[in-house]
């Protein structure tokens, strides 16, 4: 234990100790931290999908992981429960949503501001598992799906990159809206 609080201090700084007895190392620039149980010798990553992600594999080379142990902190939105995006919680029917909502049809685009939105990246986002979108710095994607009730946006949403054609998930926030002119206006 003493050798894995050593190299997190080596890399995270110093930790703090709640009164719980969890060990913990904040993120200086969010909301994400690790956590470290002393009593079971467990190892909890807690935030954002993507601050998790980058805060796993950094943790992943001082730890093992214990398969069936892990357990991912759904959030429930609109009566359902979504994880992390991946190629697993890529919608179904995205040629229909994509139509619809480049045509004005669909109801959950009436309903959802950015579906069939287009976006450019104002910085690069770079792909790190199946079904995730990457994106160079001034590539544009057409958002084709997004969750019911989203308003955060550091939130990840489903979409096609104009470019390449790829579609993957890709974070909100990495991207701002094209002012696109009406096709229907005379």
């Amino acid at each position: 234990m003493q050798t894995f609080c050593d190299r997190m201090e080596k890399q995270c700084g110093q930790s703090t100790t709640q009164e719980n007895g969890v060990v913990v190392w904040k993120n200086p620039t969010n909301d994400a931290r690790i956590e470290m149980h002393e009593e079971d010798k467990k190892i909890t990553v807690v935030g954002k999908p993507n601050q998790v992600r980058s805060l796993i594999v950094f943790v992943s080379q001082f730890t093992e992981a214990c398969p069936g142990l892990a357990q991912a902190a759904p959030t429930t939105r609109s009566g359902y429960t979504n994880n992390a995006p991946g190629a697993a919680f890529a919608p179904t029917n995205q040629g229909n949503v994509e139509s619809n909502a480049q045509n004005g049809n669909d109801q959950q685009a009436a309903a959802n501001g950015v579906v069939g939105q287009l976006r450019v990246a104002h910085m690069a986002f770079e792909a790190e598992s199946s079904g995730e979108l990457s994106l160079k710095e001034g590539e544009t994607a057409r958002v084709t799906h997004d969750e019911p009730g989203s308003e955060n946006e550091s939130r990840w949403v489903y979409g096609r990159c104009e470019e390449s054609g790829d579609c993957g998930w890709f974070p909100l926030d990495h991207t701002k809206a094209v002012e696109e002119a009406n096709e229907r206006e005379t």
